[in-house]
């Protein structure tokens, strides 16, 4: 008995009363209609009733022989549908998974550790193999925009262009696979990686990442439920993980993350939990039910590295790096223009104002004005002149440095040089209006004498002269600056008489001023002995006391040792302008005024 007649017999033995009847049902249905449809909505209730019946009561050896055929249909279909087979048993698989990786994590990542390991091991070789061929590629170029640029960065830092290279390869942050992941099942969302570098099973790697991820948080939450595991590092490279809402993103990248890179990653990923939180939160494996393509599209935008920029851009890039270049030079050559002209600006400058110095004329000195020095070269007979010459530098330095080259070749002066050098001192210290001064050398001494403006200038003088190598001995009879006041005598009404007390106030004039000795030093000044009258009464007799009143004056002034080649006198029968609204004895006076000498 084959396995037809057993099935036969096992299902029918007991119903064979109810075939009987499905007959005469069959029978009946075909004599009142022949459409097939409606016969078998005719008998199927019957059947139905007969298959189940059966199918209970005799359960394991239905089992039993349909087995085999079931096994037989099954292959035949897998290998006949393949992919329909795929589409319908994923959802049943992908929940297998996740309730695996959920209850049994430890067992999960032993079982998957040698497969994941390897595609790691895979990863790693093959992106350590393009950092070797990109430093190579870089090594090999020549003039370019990131060669000028790896060079100065290299020169500023005090490193090797290589050791830069290979520092640059490692810290990338070149993003190579982005992951979107169901954060409690683990089902992989979408996946996107660069096309050079195609993931291993991406499925496998986000179960595993959902699983690692899902260990280190139970153990952090033991110490606070504010930490979280957001990155995971293996050699040069790093998963950067971020978090939101129902998922989360797991971005593979070369080197290590930055705040720039996690604020894109940030942004992409709160734009997919808030556009397509719903159908994510919901997603149990079937990806037809997600706009993928827009949700790929926001991934990609992760996978623009800064460094992969298309030849157009890469063309602008060298454009604007020689229009930047040639902007560089031109500036470069304008500040070396201008940093050369002031120099020889400031060198002339500094020349013509040694020139015009007659103690710097007898010597050989050399100026060489720099961008940040002034350097003075030359020989000078002794210090003193040494100081003078550095004092007078110093004034054209602003933010230069005074680099000092000069020698000291010590040679006595003779007497002559001596001579010429103090002549030379005392015409530039007289060329100041109101010094009058003047020398006398005695050897290796010098005797000044005569007046000076202030003690300033007087100091002045002892510095110039102290200055002049040869002199060992200095002997001053110089007075400060004379009083160059006049002075004014009053008289009474017809009154000319020089009385006593005007010849004292006169001789008191005459030696508190040093009249005398104003008038041998200032060859240019005289007296002027004015008469005035208050201007009232008759004009002969004005005129008569005015001329006596000056006269007068002018003798007895003679007498005291004035020149008369030094003194004159003048009458006027009226008063002084500035007198003419005033009292009228202030208008009978006598004035005697120090006037300059025209010849």
């Amino acid at each position: 008995m084959n396995d037809y007649e057993k099935l036969k017999q096992l299902l029918f033995e007991e119903e064979r009363h109810k075939i009987d009847e499905l007959e005469l049902l069959l029978k009946k249905s075909i004599e009142e209609s022949t459409d097939a449809t409606t016969i078998v909505e005719k008998i199927s209730p019957l059947l139905s009733d007969i298959f189940s019946k059966t199918i209970e009561q005799n359960k394991a050896e239905f089992i039993a022989i349909f087995a085999p055929l079931i096994s037989d249909m099954l292959q035949s279909t897998i290998q006949d549908s393949s992919d329909k087979i795929a589409k319908v048993m994923s959802p049943i698989i992908s929940l297998a998974i996740k309730d695996q990786v959920k209850n049994e994590k430890d067992d999960i990542v032993d079982a998957l550790y040698p497969v994941i390991g390897n595609m790691i091991s895979k990863f790693v070789s093959q992106s350590f193999k393009e950092m070797i061929n990109e430093i190579n590629t870089k090594v090999q170029s020549t003039f370019s925009y990131e060669t000028l640029k790896r060079k100065m960065i290299a020169k500023i830092k005090g490193v090797s262009e290589t050791e830069l290279l290979l520092q640059s390869s490692t810290k990338l942050n070149k993003v190579e696979s982005v992951f979107l992941i169901h954060k409690e099942s683990g089902l992989l969302v979408s996946e996107r990686s660069l096309e050079n570098h195609e993931s291993i099973e991406p499925e496998m790697v986000a179960s595993m990442l959902s699983a690692i991820r899902s260990f280190v948080n139970d153990w952090i939450s033991k110490n606070s439920d504010s930490l979280e595991l957001n990155e995971i590092e293996f050699g040069n490279y790093t998963i950067y993980l971020e978090v939101a809402g129902c998922c989360y993103l797991a971005v593979v990248l070369s080197g290590t993350s930055n705040r720039a890179l996690q604020n894109k990653i940030t942004s992409v990923l709160e734009f997919l939990v808030k556009k397509y939180s719903d159908a994510i939160a919901n997603f149990e494996g079937d990806k037809s039910k997600l706009d993928l393509d827009e949700i790929n599209k926001h991934l990609d935008t992760l996978l623009e590295n800064e460094s992969e920029v298309s030849a157009a851009q890469k063309e602008k890039q060298n454009y604007t790096f020689f229009w930047i270049l040639g902007v560089l030079v031109f500036a470069a050559l304008s500040v070396y223009f201008y940093i050369s002209y002031s120099n020889q600006t400031l060198q002339e400058k500094i020349e013509r104002s040694l020139h015009e110095n007659p103690h710097f004329n007898l010597y050989d000195i050399s100026i060489d004005v720099g961008y940040k020095s002034v350097v003075i070269a030359g020989k000078l007979p002794y210090e003193s002149l040494h100081q003078n010459l550095l004092q007078s530098i110093k004034p054209f330095l602003t933010r230069r440095i005074l680099e000092d080259k000069i020698v000291l070749a010590y040679a006595p002066l003779t007497v002559e040089e001596i001579n010429k050098e103090l002549a030379i001192a005392f015409a530039m210290l007289n060329i100041d209006d109101g010094n009058r001064i003047r020398y006398k050398l005695n050897g290796n001494s010098v005797t000044i004498h005569g007046i000076i403006k202030s003690k300033k200038n007087y100091d002045k003088v002892l510095s110039k002269i102290s200055s002049i190598e040869g002199i060992r001995q200095i002997i001053s009879d110089v007075e400060y600056d004379f009083s160059q006041n006049g002075l004014k005598i009053y008289y009474g009404v017809s009154k000319s008489k020089l009385t006593q007390e005007k010849m004292n106030l006169l001789d008191l004039w005459i030696k508190s001023s040093k009249v005398r000795k104003t008038l041998e030093l200032y060859n240019d000044l005289n007296l002027l002995v004015m008469g005035f009258s208050d201007g009232r009464g008759a004009l002969q007799k004005n005129i008569y006391y005015a001329q006596e009143r000056a006269k007068k004056v002018y003798k007895y002034l003679i007498k005291k040792g004035i020149p008369s080649s030094r003194i004159s006198f003048i009458a006027s029968p009226t008063p002084l302008a500035e007198m003419v609204n005033e009292k009228s004895y202030e208008g009978r006076l006598v004035q005697i005024k120090w006037i300059k000498n025209d010849n």
